[in-house]
């Protein structure tokens, strides 16, 4: 990309994020389990099927872009801590594994919408058991990517320490029960960790000074 608009890059986490709060918002509230007949997440799918659809589209595409912005974060701890390091991978690879879960979340929300009126009611309810319980995959890649990220951006400086260690401690509660709220607050460690990185690309700054070997060797 042409270095004059490589700080847009970062900026796909922004993006990813607001299209991820638009897709929550469309898709609405859907039945719970616990309280309502089967009847009623019939009526639920098939009555809100476009824009149960669309906000599944939507989703997918937030995850695309925050893939992209994942992608940078990557490329900013591996050229801080060069070829014997391995938290660039471990937190890009968690970033895989929260996209491949944010695209699978999707995808059941876009089944049910698109077949609630053709299978039975007992087959709709089996689909939204498994929509309520497929957080597992987001939450340990939300980890593993707050974990990678925060302890290289504490260790090398390619964050400030404040940002870094607000990403351990989310990355620490990702897979707790109170896991909900590593996601609510990612709406706003990302949009910052994107300004932040964007403004150093834009002012000609670098990421943090490779490590010495001995350095690195440690981590």
């Amino acid at each position: 990309m042409d270095a004059d608009r490589g700080w847009l890059v970062p900026l796909t986490g922004i993006v990813g994020v607001v299209l991820l709060i638009v897709a929550f918002l469309v898709q609405g509230e859907p039945p719970s389990l616990g309280d309502d007949p089967a009847r009623e997440f019939v009526t639920f799918y098939s009555d809100n099927k476009d824009q149960l659809m669309l906000g599944a589209a939507l989703q997918g595409l937030a995850v695309t872009f925050l893939v992209f912005f994942f992608a940078h974060i990557r490329r900013e701890i591996s050229a801080a801590e060069g070829n014997r390091g391995m938290l660039a991978n471990v937190a890009f690879g968690g970033a895989v594994i929260f996209a491949a879960g944010g695209a699978f979340d999707a995808t059941l929300t876009f089944s049910m919408a698109e077949t609630a009126e053709d299978v039975g009611p007992q087959s709709l309810l089996a689909l939204s058991a498994l929509f309520e319980n497929d957080f597992i995959p987001m939450a340990v890649g939300l980890q593993l990517f707050l974990l990678g990220t925060g302890l290289a951006a504490w260790r090398l400086g390619v964050l400030p320490k404040w940002l870094a260690g607000i990403a351990v401690l989310l990355g620490v509660l990702a897979v707790t029960p109170i896991g909900f709220v590593s996601f609510l607050a990612m709406a706003l460690w990302i949009p910052i960790t994107a300004i932040l990185l964007a403004l150093r690309i834009r002012r000609g700054g670098n990421v943090a000074p490779r490590m010495s070997e001995s350095a690195r060797s440690d981590i």
